[in-house]
């Protein structure tokens, strides 16, 4: 099986969201992909609305790059990619 090049975590709104789902996010998964060398990982918050983007570097994640609804998320994985936080959570 290929590992992906990058993989995006779209945190769902719940009642036990700020217990649950950053935690498995920034420990479970983050190690799984850490593990498979999966190039860039994002996390997204809806409700709070930042991202947390890991980049792969060497053997390991470095320390993740936190976006707010004011940045835009520049890919490292994907040459061009650019994506104007403002337009999801539409606040033009």
């Amino acid at each position: 099986m290929k590992t992906p090049n990058l993989t995006q975590i779209y945190a769902p709104t719940c009642e036990s969201y700020f217990v649950q789902v950053p935690y498995k996010d920034q420990t479970e998964k983050l190690a799984l992909y850490e593990r498979h060398a999966v190039k860039g990982y994002w996390i997204f918050n809806p409700d709070a609305k930042y991202v947390l983007a890991y980049c792969f570097e060497g053997k390991k994640y470095g320390k993740p790059e936190y976006l707010t609804e004011s940045d835009t998320l520049k890919s490292t994985v994907l040459e061009g990619l650019k994506i104007d936080l403002s337009d999801i959570w539409g606040n033009k």
